[in-house]
């Protein structure tokens, strides 16, 4: 299967209305049946399997009743994304951005005045980044750092913080835009987090499974963000979580992942005052000097 067949596979599927899919046995590679699962039950469809050494009746046990013309069949049960759970999640996603759109409208407006009396520039900064299926979309954050040229491929740019863009980002505040990409549907509160096309162009030639992370909308927080895979941290175990989280949703699991990161947001700052100590603790006399924050999501010119 090529990208192209994979992209065909799944018109074929919605065109022909298809309530399940079927895979039997095959000449080509499991990772390329593998890839081929996830992008049809990304779509909400149930796909069964065929198993190997069928003809010795693995697969009769009452544990896969399923059959078709006498070959049994074996669900891939978690992978199988429930469509109605699906709209409930976008239904989730309208519902929660709007209202909090709403409440934290003053607190936005707040936001946005700090940083336009503050430093010279625009309120927000704004980045093309993609999305589901791979389609680009402009990802919006209040505006941290003072304007300059930035480079696709630079990491950190620590130096060109402001005061009052330090304070939006211990805060998290300069995630809130975010909410209206949120509630247009560009992203949602809950997925793997949108990388900017040069990085997606590198990463998906290093790496055969990255473009599948692109299954499901891009969220403001995800499974790699709460197990502090952010920042400057290895691309491969991140594309692991993704894959992981898509492969395995729930509507529950959503809930369990924001939870967590409202969670890690209210502990910033006791966690920045736990790292000054230990770093006065481990530097003895000398000035304490600061700690990595492998918790805290990358911001302008990083991903």
């Amino acid at each position: 299967l090529t990208h192209r067949s994979l992209a065909e596979l799944v018109e074929l599927v919605s065109l022909t209305n298809a309530d399940r899919v079927i895979i039997g046995p095959a000449s080509i590679e499991d990772r390329e049946l593998v890839r081929a699962a996830r992008m049809i039950t990304s779509q909400g469809i149930p796909v069964f399997v065929v198993p190997r050494l069928f003809e010795m009746g693995v697969g009769l046990d009452s544990l896969s009743p399923d059959r078709v013309r006498g070959y049994p069949l074996v669900r891939i049960q978690r992978s199988a994304h429930p469509r109605v759970a699906l709209q409930m999640k976008r239904a989730f996603d309208v519902v929660v951005s709007g209202t909090a759109i709403l409440a934290l409208s003053p607190i936005m407006g707040l936001c946005a005045l700090l940083v336009k009396l503050t430093s010279d520039g625009p309120v927000l900064f704004s980045q093309e980044r993609i999305g589901r299926y791979g389609k680009p979309i402009t990802v919006s954050k209040f505006r941290s750092m003072t304007t300059s040229d930035t480079s696709d491929f630079e990491w950190t740019a620590e130096q060109r913080v402001t005061p009052v863009g330090a304070f939006l980002r211990r805060s998290s505040l300069d995630e809130l835009p975010q909410l209206f990409s949120i509630f247009s549907g560009d992203m949602s509160l809950v997925g793997p987090r949108p990388e900017r096309p040069a990085f997606v162009k590198k990463f998906s030639g290093d790496f055969p499974d990255y473009d599948e992370r692109h299954r499901m909308r891009a969220g403001l927080t995800g499974l790699a963000q709460v197990v502090g895979l952010v920042g400057d941290t290895s691309i491969e175990e991140r594309l692991k979580y993704d894959n992981l989280y898509i492969d395995q949703w729930s509507f529950g699991g959503d809930l369990q992942i924001l939870i967590k990161t409202a969670w890690a947001v209210l502990r910033q700052p006791a966690k920045k005052r736990e790292q000054s100590e230990l770093a006065k603790v481990l530097s003895g006399s000398r000035a304490p000097s600061p700690l990595p924050e492998s918790s805290v999501e990358p911001r302008e010119g990083v991903s």
